[in-house]
């Protein structure tokens, strides 16, 4: 044998020797393969399947994409957000307040819904017409109910027992003491149903009225007013929705029961919906990651009260108000334990 015809078979005996028994070289290719076929097995080729299965033995099955629309969070200081069927309520309750309580049949529509400041609503009203201020008794502000001049006047009249009609046809006067002490008589029963619970004051003076104005943006209720035949404008702005009254007592006045529970304070707790996980499943969250509630984007949220287990209160819809998660009550049952 030639030194060339041994060479290689030294080089084969080098390899197999430090490579414990086998050549291993990337270098060496199988023969009778198939330059096409790169992965050869005894069933052939592997496929995709196989190699992600080789690679990654312990990878889960995907789960299904969840079927769902995107759902906006509401923004509770837009306007455009602003329930006009809250707004239409209260002028429903208010109307018929003064209907029974008052005997005035005046009839009070929504006319428009904003948002503005408390001054800048005054200041755009008629210089003579007359402010009723609602408030706390500490004397914060909340509510200011304008009437403008012929409304007034119309409102006196119709308290004496005269026609309204006659001041479309006089033209609106100043209002005297008296008439303001009457206005004042016939509105102190609305005082349960605006923020703040109680009339302040009625104020005929522009100056005076934009002093007591509170500062911030107020829900701005652009009204149309009728008595009888004569029409006129109102303006009735809100530092916040009132909460609705209590069932039962919608049609008296609960002045006993709020002083009786001054000072309380109720633990509410907001519950949207029990989610079973597997601890497994929790000891791998990483941030990112999705755990499906199972429930409509739209579900109400329940405010419960005495705990996770106590009686449901309210429900509502989750939004923001500002910077802050804030809850919008749909429906109350009045029940606090």
């Amino acid at each position: 044998m030639s030194a060339k015809e041994a060479k290689p078979t030294m080089r084969g005996r080098q390899s197999e020797s430090r490579l414990g028994g086998g050549i291993r070289s990337d270098n060496l290719a199988p023969a009778n393969v198939d330059p096409e076929r790169p992965f050869p097995t005894a069933r052939g080729v592997l496929s995709a399947a196989e190699i992600e299965a080789l690679l990654r033995p312990d990878l889960p099955d995907p789960e299904p994409e969840p079927e769902s629309k995107p759902h906006a969070v509401p923004d509770f200081d837009n306007a455009d957000d602003a329930s006009r069927e809250t707004a239409e309520r209260l002028l429903s309750r208010l109307s018929l307040c003064l209907r029974r309580e008052s005997e005035i049949p005046l009839a009070l529509s929504l006319g428009g819904l904003s948002r503005e400041a408390f001054r800048e609503g005054l200041a755009a009203a008629d210089a003579q017409g007359a402010c009723l201020v609602f408030g706390d008794r500490e004397g914060n502000v909340e509510a200011v109910l304008y009437l403008d001049a012929a409304l007034a006047a119309g409102l006196v009249e119709a308290a004496c027992g005269a026609c309204p009609d006659l001041v479309a046809s006089a033209g609106p006067r100043a209002l005297t003491r008296i008439d303001t002490r009457l206005l004042e008589q016939v509105f102190r029963p609305l005082e349960r149903f605006l923020p703040g619970g109680q009339l302040l004051c009625l104020e005929t003076r522009r100056a005076f009225a934009l002093a007591l104005m509170p500062p911030g943006t107020a829900h701005s209720l652009r009204l149309e007013a009728r008595l009888d035949e004569l029409s006129a404008a109102a303006h009735l702005m809100l530092a916040d929705w009132p909460a609705p009254p209590t069932p039962g007592n919608a049609g008296e006045p609960a002045r006993g029961d709020a002083r009786a529970r001054e000072g309380l304070t109720a633990l509410l707790t907001a519950r949207i919906a029990s989610l079973a996980v597997p601890v497994s499943r929790l000891s791998d969250l990483k941030p990112g990651e999705t755990l499906l509630l199972g429930l409509p984007a739209d579900e109400p949220v329940q405010l419960l009260s005495g705990g996770r287990d106590g009686a449901l209160v309210a429900e509502g819809e989750v939004g923001r108000k500002g910077a802050r998660m804030a809850v919008r009550v749909r429906r109350a049952s009045g029940l606090v334990r």
